[in-house]
């Protein structure tokens, strides 16, 4: 899930973004509850709207809702189609939106976290983050050519972004769901380590003599495919 900050502003004094770590603490600084038990303060209800796009996901955001709930949290669920999605991050009109991403081999954090691209429409900074020290870490990570030190910086970097908490981390599969019909030819690994699988295993293919043949007349007599050797090694790279 990605988080906007304007959510957790609406309860704070300051402005700045409230850190609670229990309970009590919230009930000793949201005064009050309405008459459904929804945590106020000066009048404002402790609500926000998570807007999400795949409706098998109820069975993760129901439960979640329940939990924000039961300690006075109205969680709203909007389920919306993936073309409004786009035109809700394009703009970053939300308070609290799905999103999931992948990594690329060399980290590339500008896009992402630089304060320039916080007030642009469509771009990746998507919760409109803005931190001057990620930007100054940033900006020597750029130029820095020692591999370590670099590593260094991203780490500085998580570690900002962990303190100021612009995504709350959801969950993910541990695996890629990948199902074809034994009909073309593809390349003897499936994925790399530092490849997205679907810049092979979907978009480099070809066809095969015989391969086609074979399979049109197993799935005519309701027969299986002969399996081809399987080998699964996390660290291939080329």
């Amino acid at each position: 899930g990605v988080m906007s900050r304007r959510v957790l502003s609406r309860i704070s004094a300051s402005g700045s973004p409230l850190r609670l770590s229990s309970s009590s603490q919230i009930r000793t600084l949201l005064l009050s509850k309405d008459t459904d038990g929804i945590l106020m303060k000066d009048g404002q209800r402790l609500e926000f709207t998570f807007i999400y796009i795949h409706p098998t996901s109820d069975r993760v955001y129901t439960p979640i809702q329940e939990t924000f709930r039961k300690y006075g949290v109205q969680m709203n669920l909007r389920l919306i189609a993936p073309a409004a999605w786009i035109k809700v991050m394009e703009k970053k009109d939300f308070e609290v939106v799905y999103s999931n991403w992948g990594s690329t081999p060399f980290p590339s954090p500008r896009g992402i976290w630089h304060s320039s691209t916080a007030n642009e429409d469509n771009s990746n900074n998507v919760t409109r983050f803005q931190n001057a020290e990620v930007d100054r870490l940033i900006e020597e990570y750029e130029e820095e050519p020692d591999l370590d030190k670099r590593i260094e910086l991203i780490r500085q970097i998580d570690a900002i972004l962990y303190h100021e908490q612009p995504y709350i981390l959801d969950w993910y599969a541990a695996f890629y769901r990948v199902l074809f019909w034994d009909e073309f030819g593809m390349p003897e690994w499936m994925a790399y380590a530092n490849q997205d699988i679907r810049n092979t295993a979907f978009l480099v293919w070809w066809h095969e003599d015989g391969r086609a043949e074979r399979l049109a007349e197993a799935r005519e007599n309701d027969t299986n495919v002969p399996r081809r050797p399987e080998e699964h090694t996390t660290w291939k790279i080329d």
